[in-house]
């Protein structure tokens, strides 16, 4: 995570060198992380950092847009004057009424640390858990369990500065016996909230239920 302070003073330096008649830029970071499961056996676990900024300039009602996936200073500037160039080239735009204002908005909480701070051990704990039950009963179980945080912000000219952290932790479940499969899923802001136990019973139950179907006749039923 980069902070709301970092990434805010950075990208209200970079627009206050703008040339257009007002500047927008939107940052999008996100950093994950997802062990992957089958046959009872992790065999896949990965990280990812991915970060998007976009630029948006606007002159006598055109407008242009640009990208960049750096933060680097220089890169933001060349990123904002693409988004410049690409305006003046543009043909005005009847329907646009100019970028928005600042209004007071709401604060919702959707960062939870426990999510960001939640390690591959953590994720290799619970997927050994459902592992071992699924020995038990003689099944076998694949999916996939992804702890993730986010941050986005967009500034323009016309004052507008607005940050939002949000974290976000997810688990699916397919259980397996020889003849059926039952899936289970679940999602929260918050890991600590994501209901392990019921998932694993639920996929189990359904595996377990749905063991030596019966082929049907066509008819009315």
């Amino acid at each position: 995570m980069i902070g709301k302070t970092r990434l805010l003073t950075t990208l209200r330096s970079v627009i206050s060198k703008s040339a257009a008649q007002q500047t927008e830029v939107v940052f999008i970071g996100s950093y994950s992380g997802t062990s992957r499961f089958a046959n009872s056996t992790i065999h896949q676990n990965v990280a990812e950092n991915n970060t998007h900024i976009y630029f948006r300039s606007v002159i006598d009602g055109k407008i242009g847009v640009a990208s960049t996936t750096s933060l680097s200073k220089d890169n933001l500037l060349r990123a904002m004057k693409n988004s410049l160039a690409i305006a003046e080239r543009a043909l005005p735009n009847p329907d646009f009424k100019g970028l928005p204002k600042p209004v007071a908005y709401k604060k919702i909480n959707t960062y939870f640390e426990a999510t960001a701070a939640y390690t591959p051990k953590q994720r290799a704990e619970v997927i050994r858990d459902m592992g071992r039950k699924a020995d038990k009963l003689g099944l076998t179980i694949a999916g996939a369990f992804t702890t993730s945080s986010s941050e986005i912000a967009v500034l323009n000219s016309n004052g507008i500065a607005c940050y939002q952290p949000l974290t976000t932790a997810s688990l699916n479940l397919i259980a397996m016996s020889d003849s059926s499969s039952g899936y289970a899923e679940g999602l929260s802001r918050s890991v600590l909230k994501i209901p392990f136990a019921l998932i694993t019973e639920t996929a189990f139950k359904k595996c377990l239920e749905g063991k030596n179907p019966e082929s049907l006749e066509p008819a009315k039923y």
